[in-house]
């Protein structure tokens, strides 16, 4: 059931949804605050802090860098006895202070773990971050997201009909997408110029102002949409997540974190090719929504491989988690999660509406 208006517990003491806060770093992970924001809790913006009360609760998205106004927050909740949940989002700052990583461990450095001390709860990304968190010495109950939501518009949802099996089963069968930040100061396996049979469609998915790209062969341009128009353009048989091969110290980083693209390519219904001995790739074998690849060029024969059968059930695995993904249903299970924990630390009824 949807909470009231007035609080998200019943009893004799109710925890007012007007006490519960959230903060926002504009412009990154959009799909957080948009739940958030419809959970009905307050939001906090720069400059613009309420006084604080005890056991207040303050949602913080934990982000590269961490604004200088939201850690005053986090602090101000420890002095006034507020508690505070931080959504660990952007871990660039993680993966800055990782040391170790020429030895084969990860540690993270003492000014990111006095950022995370206070916190009375953290929501991290997987379950292997909050191991390892754990192994940090981090001693505050830790949730895990799994998947980040990607919203979808729910009279938008209720038309979203692509039919993936019937691309696959045309002729030209093997396109794939690719979306997000493609520049090729950060994306330069998207220039590099090797043979492929595969179709490979790029869709910035920034907004940002037209560019002019120069792609190899059998690599497409397609525009630049926003998050809400990106599902209703793709119109290949696959989604592509990629790290930068060049970048081989953030593999460790990306076994801890997950990616938006996974989110988005779910919502989307379209299964993945991801990089093997990632988190995500993790989720896609775990679910049987795809499959892994440790180099671009096995690509090719990867997907010859592939029967009717297996991207049906592929597809069909899919369409159980595309309508939570557009709904937010992998952060609104954290949430009521740590407010089930939250209400029992208050002494209030567990009778209590969900979100």
């Amino acid at each position: 059931m949807s909470p009231s208006n007035e609080s998200l517990g019943a009893g004799s003491q109710l925890i007012d949804k007007r006490r519960i806060f959230y903060t926002h770093k504009p412009g990154l992970n959009v799909p957080t605050i948009e739940i958030l924001k419809k959970c009905g809790f307050t939001p906090i913006t720069e400059g613009n802090c309420p006084e604080l009360k005890p056991n207040d609760l303050v949602f913080l998205t934990y982000c590269f860098p961490f604004d200088q106004w939201q850690e005053e927050i986090l602090n101000k909740c420890l002095r006034v006895g507020a508690k505070s949940v931080l959504i660990l989002l952007d871990l660039h700052s993680f993966y800055s202070s990782l040391y170790g990583r020429q030895f084969g461990y990860l540690t993270l450095d003492e000014e990111v773990k006095q950022r995370l001390y206070p916190a009375h709860y953290i929501i991290a990304q997987t379950e292997k971050m909050r191991v390892f968190l754990k192994e940090q010495n981090i001693g505050v109950p830790i949730y895990v997201y799994e998947l980040f939501d990607f919203l979808i518009d729910e009279n938008l949802a209720e038309k979203f009909h692509i039919d993936r099996l019937n691309y696959f089963e045309k002729e030209e069968k093997n396109r794939i997408v690719y979306a997000g930040i493609i520049g090729n100061h950060f994306r330069n396996f998207l220039y590099d110029d090797f043979y492929h049979r595969f179709k490979l469609d790029i869709y910035d998915g920034y907004k940002w102002p037209e560019t002019s790209y120069n792609f190899p062969a059998n690599r497409f341009y397609k525009g630049n949409y926003s998050n809400e128009e990106l599902p209703f353009q793709f119109q290949g048989n696959y989604g592509l997540i990629w790290n930068n091969p060049r970048l081989t110290d953030a593999m460790r980083f990306k076994e801890l974190s997950i990616s938006s693209k996974l989110g988005l390519y779910v919502a989307s219904e379209l299964p993945i090719i991801v990089q093997e001995g990632t988190a995500d790739a993790d989720f896609v074998k775990k679910n049987l929504i795809g499959f892994t690849i440790s180099d671009l060029e096995e690509i090719d024969s990867k997907l010859d491989t592939v029967t009717n059968e297996t991207y049906k059930v592929w597809l069909a695995n899919l369409k159980e988690f595309a309508p939570k993904v557009r709904e937010g249903y992998y952060l609104k299970s954290c949430i009521n999660a740590i407010l089930t924990n939250f209400e029992a630390m208050l002494g209030v009824s567990d009778d209590a509406d969900t979100l």
